[in-house]
């Protein structure tokens, strides 16, 4: 009877599925305002059982009976395809975040008045700093949802908060 190691295949799928699994979590926890608020309450135990179970997949990998080898009544090991059924949950997670993603934007403003408590508020709006027009010539560039470069004023809250939504729903 053969055995074939085949643990170099299942590190690269793992590692692959968990990097995504972690980019995908910095992006949702680096939303800022009430929507991102809103976004961590309500997927931090999806998050946490997520790193249990790529935890005991990893740990699956080290016990016989699980690991990554094939032999000849065992073609396909049981940790790859843990890894896999992570990777369709990953997927499904995904998905519902971004069919979902109006629901938690209409939790409230992402830039805050004042900015005090938000680093994307407008840098004006900081106290104790002195800010020039730097940059005020490259504003004839930028325009308006409607084409037009009319009144763009991007330290209005209202206005900030509207364009970073729709940054967000891309």
């Amino acid at each position: 009877m053969t055995r074939k190691y085949i643990a170099g295949f299942f590190v690269l799928i793992f590692l692959s599925n968990y990097f995504n699994f972690l980019g995908f979590y910095k992006i949702l926890d680096s939303l800022p305002g009430a929507p991102g608020v809103a976004l961590r309450l309500k997927t931090k135990y999806y998050f946490i059982t997520m790193n249990v179970l790529y935890g005991l997949t990893l740990a699956s990998a080290f016990v016989p009976r699980f690991g990554p080898f094939c032999t000849a009544d065992k073609v396909y090991p049981a940790c790859l395809n843990w890894t896999a059924c992570l990777f369709i949950i990953n997927f499904i997670f995904h998905v519902v975040i971004d069919c979902k993603k109006d629901y938690f934007l209409a939790a409230g403003p992402i830039v805050l008045e004042g900015g005090k408590d938000d680093e994307f508020a407008p840098a004006q709006a900081v106290e104790g700093e002195k800010h020039d027009d730097i940059g005020a010539d490259t504003m004839s560039n930028v325009t308006d949802a409607d084409g037009s470069n009319a009144n763009l004023d991007w330290t209005d809250a209202e206005r900030a908060d509207n364009l970073s939504k729709k940054m967000f729903r891309g």
